[in-house]
């Protein structure tokens, strides 16, 4: 299933279905607020759903409700009750549900699953191969069963965390991965203030991607993780930089009690009571994009392709503007090594989709270069 998320177009619902999970991930924000009487209900979700699609009509023509946790699939048959009422039910607009799930509770739900995957997508949070799995994952490898979700979504999407430990292994964690038959990676680093890391897992990270571009280069049929798949050509053509996500504005997060915040690292999942206090005395504005306007971000030459989360910077430093310096070191890494990629690829006259573009963006990036 293809999300279409075009700016106005699209608004995202996430509804955080429990505060439980069944993993103790190594890296994970939640796993201080596991309160497993935190839960919704259908009704209150149902009510959620028809109260936002009727303020929604005329300003988009996609709604997505997404289903998190926690992991939501412990709460399977809140899922099932919620699409079973919208497959039987005419809306206005156009309605896609999906979910984020670590994967290890979708074999007791094959039938209904394969009955409903068009309609019903899932996102899978999958940390590479076997090894990193059980390191950053509560040992739970072998519990995910990727034929059954790679024949389920072929083009489903896996979401691959990156911790300090796993770090020396991404290359072969997103082959794997690949090997799998998973054909769609997002990779990104785990941040929070406990997750400690180094100048020299930088380094580590850097030479890894160096391993995936020879490795793309050599299998151009696949679509290279998102690591190496910078959209650079936001260089020359983006506006807005200030704000890349749509939090606050056409993205909102309720809660198990039905309390909406901007996404869910502003809800509870994700904060302590003491830092919601602080984040409701703030009275940020998320449609003014000045607010996240951080000063050393404006002097940035690849300010217009960073995809910055101001829920993490405002998780990690108090504030939503200030990205933490691991960060903006790991965007480098990677607009580099994506450069590297569409540069080679250039040289052997492989496929590109916007080859005339790219050409365009890569002479820009040499001549920022050569300015400096």
């Amino acid at each position: 299933m293809s999300i279409p998320f075009e700016n106005g177009n699209t608004k995202v619902i996430m509804l955080i279905l429990t505060h439980s999970c069944n993993l103790k991930c190594a890296y994970c924000y939640e796993r201080q607020k596991r309160d497993a009487s935190k839960v919704m209900s259908p009704q209150t979700a149902i009510k959620i759903i028809e109260e936002e699609i009727e303020v929604s009509l005329g300003g988009y023509n996609h709604i997505v409700i997404h289903f998190m946790g926690g992991e939501p699939f412990l709460r399977f048959g809140v899922i099932k009750d919620i699409c079973e009422w919208i497959e039987n039910k005419v809306f206005p607009v156009d309605i896609i549900l999906s979910a984020t799930t670590n994967g290890t509770l979708l074999h007791k739900h094959k039938e209904w699953l394969q009955k409903h995957c068009a309609f019903f997508n899932v996102v899978l949070s999958a940390d590479g191969d076997k090894a990193m799995q059980n390191i950053n994952r509560f040992s739970s490898y072998s519990s995910i069963d990727f034929g059954f979700y790679t024949s389920t979504w072929p083009n489903g999407k896996v979401k691959m965390t990156i911790s300090p430990e796993t770090v020396t292994d991404v290359a072969k964690g997103v082959i794997s991965l690949h090997e799998k038959g998973i054909k769609r990676i997002e990779g990104n680093l785990a941040l929070g203030p406990e997750i400690k890391w180094r100048v020299e897992h930088l380094k580590v990270y850097r030479d890894e991607l160096r391993k995936l571009v020879t490795y793309y280069l050599e299998h151009q049929e696949l679509c290279p993780a998102s690591m190496v798949n910078v959209d650079i050509c936001r260089i020359i053509h983006a506006d807005n930089w200030e704000k890349r996500c749509s939090c606050g504005s056409d993205l909102i997060c309720y809660d198990t009690d039905g309390k909406s915040y901007p996404c869910h690292l502003f809800s509870p999942v994700a904060l302590s009571e003491e830092q919601i206090k602080l984040f409701g005395e703030s009275n940020i504005n998320f449609s003014d994009n000045n607010i996240f306007v951080d000063l050393k971000c404006a002097k940035c030459a690849i300010r217009k392709c960073c995809a910055r989360c101001c829920g993490m910077n405002y998780i990690y430093t108090g504030s939503v503007a200030s990205a933490p310096s691991i960060f903006c070191s790991a965007s480098q890494i990677e607009f580099l090594a994506t450069c590297s990629l569409l540069y080679q690829r250039l040289r052997r006259n492989q496929p590109l989709v916007n080859k005339y573009e790219t050409e365009i963006a890569l002479n820009h990036i040499q001549q920022i270069v050569q300015n400096k």
